[in-house]
This record gives structure tokens, C-alpha cells and sequence, in this order.
């Protein structure tokens, strides 16, 4: 069986930032690879264990910034990783549609029973990837994957949704499954270990637009509609109908809200109290 995982070079939370102007993305200085691109590449790793003769093949839109990230998919055992180099000067595409249409032409090339990715990058967010890979393909998509099994060339998955729910799902491969980042815990690579020692004749692939078949950088199907500053808020309190706490907690122990002020010779006064102390006991 062959695997695919597509990894995104995520930009360190600290260091994100857009243009004031455009809002497109900075060009990051450190990428790292993210918890939900470990547990796709973790997936994908115990798959090709219950699977004999498996292969893990790990694709990457990326500069030479990402081939350490690359490097390490190998070490932690898989089998090729292969840097799609689209990169234009100094610009590289950071549109997600544009970014899956890439990905699906590297993909035609190896043909593989299943890709794998994160359900969402930590940069950006927008979950939209898997869906726009599915699509260029036309496979099968789940998205949200916390478990799997694989049975006889079927995957059946379960898929997180809010609040608890959860949806089982049994499709025919090949499919694209997007994973949450609990579905598995990714194990440490430890160094000289035996799939470290495996990776050391390996080096990361490079593949050219032309080798996909491509010239130029496909053409983005999103469009800026409008960017703008957040606006603070007004902090504005309602004004309660119930007047003061003062008086809303002498009504809830039965008295009243208004103030009346009496005068006259102490005996007098005496007798009002007692009068008023009788009315409110009854």
C-alpha cells in the first residue's frame, strides 16, 4: 500500500504576522513541523507497521527552510519525502487552492491508495486544504479523523464533530483522510535508533513545476474581497431595570425600594413603628 501525507511547514505562533496593507502572510524565518502534522505522519507510520510492505512517501510546498523538517520524516521512518519546489525569487504561494492543486499533480505521479494530512495548520486555520485536495483528485474525503482501521482495501474512520458528537464514516480507497491532532500520540525518534540508522543514505527529494507537468503556479480560486482594521468595541453596560443591587436585595427579602422619612415626638414614632412592624408581618 502506498501512503502520502502532505506536510505544511507551520510558522511559529510567536512570529506570525501579515502585511499591514495587504494582509497577505510574512515570509516566516523558523518553521516547525505542527502537533497535527506529527499525528498525520504518526498515522501513517502505524498503518505501514499492520501493513506489510507499505511505503510512506511525505510531500511538502516548500523553500530549503523545511528540508530539516523533511529530513526528519525520514528519520522517523518514512520512506521518501519530496520538497515541491515552486518558488518564484523569494515569493512562494501561500493560497490553499493553489497549494492543492500543486499537491494533486505530485500525487498523480505516485498514485497512492491513501493521503493523509492535518485536519487544520495552526498558522492559518482555515481547514480548507483537504477539501481542495479532495477535490483536484476526486477521492473520497473525511476530515476530522480521531481513529481509523483499514480492512481489506476499506477504511472505516470516526470523525470528531462539536460538542461531543462523533460520525462514523466506511469508505473504498483511495480516499483523503484528514486527521485531528488526539488521534494518535506521536512516538520519539530517538538518535541512532533503527529507523534513524535507515534514513542516513536518504536525502529529500526536489521536484520542479515541470516535472508535475506544470509551468507556472496554478491560478488562486480565492478573492480578497475587502481588508480592514479590527474595530474596538464600545464597552457599554446595560442599565438595569431593576434598580440597585441595594434594592433588589431589600425586595427579595420583602421590603421596599423607596425611602420615607418620619417625624415627630419619640412616643409617637414608637407607635408608628410598631404599626408599620405589624402590616409587613402580615
Amino acid at each position: 500500500m502506498k501512503i502520502v501525507v502532505c506536510l505544511k511547514p507551520a510558522v511559529v505562533a510567536s512570529e506570525f504576522a501579515c502585511e499591514a496593507t495587504t494582509g497577505a502572510p510574512i515570509r516566516p524565518e523558523r518553521v516547525q513541523i505542527s502537533e497535527v502534522d506529527e499525528a498525520a505522519l504518526q498515522t501513517a507510520l502505524d498503518l505501514k507497521k499492520s501493513h506489510n510492505g507499505s511505503q510512506i512517501t511525505v510531500l511538502c510546498i516548500a523553500d530549503r527552510a523545511a528540508e530539516s523538517l523533511l529530513r526528519h520524516t525520514l528519520h522517523a521512518g518514512a520512506d521518501h519525502a519530496i520538497k515541491l519546489d515552486v518558488q518564484h525569487g523569494d515569493n512562494i504561494p501561500f493560497d490553499t487552492s493553489a497549494a492543492a492543486k500543486i499537491a494533486a499533480a505530485a500525487i498523480r505521479e505516485i498514485k497512492p491508495d491513501l493521503v493523509i494530512c492535518g485536519a487544520r495548520s495552526p498558522d492559518h486555520g482555515s481547514g480548507f486544504f483537504p477539501y481542495a485536495l479532495a477535490a483536484a483528485m476526486d477521492y473520497p474525503v473525511v476530515a476530522g479523523a480521531v481513529s481509523l482501521t483499514l480492512e481489506q482495501n476499506r477504511l472505516t474512520t470516526v470523525r470528531k464533530l462539536a460538542q461531543g458528537w462523533r460520525e462514523n464514516y466506511r469508505l473504498d480507497l483511495p480516499a483523503v483522510l484528514a486527521v485531528e491532532a488526539d488521534i494518535v500520540q506521536p512516538t520519539h525518534v530517538a538518535v541512532m535508533g533503527r529507523s534513524y540508522r535507515e534514513a542516513v543514505g536518504r536525502t529529500v527529494e526536489t521536484w520542479p513545476l515541470d516535472k508535475l507537468g506544470m509551468e507556472t503556479c496554478p491560478d488562486s480560486l480565492e478573492q480578497e474581497i475587502e481588508l480592514s482594521m479590527p474595530r474596538p468595541r464600545r464597552k457599554t453596560a446595560a442599565r438595569s431595570k431593576g434598580g440597585s443591587s441595594r434594592n433588589r436585595l431589600k425586595r427579595m427579602k420583602g421590603g421596599s425600594d423607596k425611602s420615607e422619612t418620619l417625624e415627630g415626638p419619640p412616643e409617637q414614632l414608637a407607635v408608628e413603628f410598631l404599626q408599620r412592624i405589624r402590616q409587613w408581618q402580615q
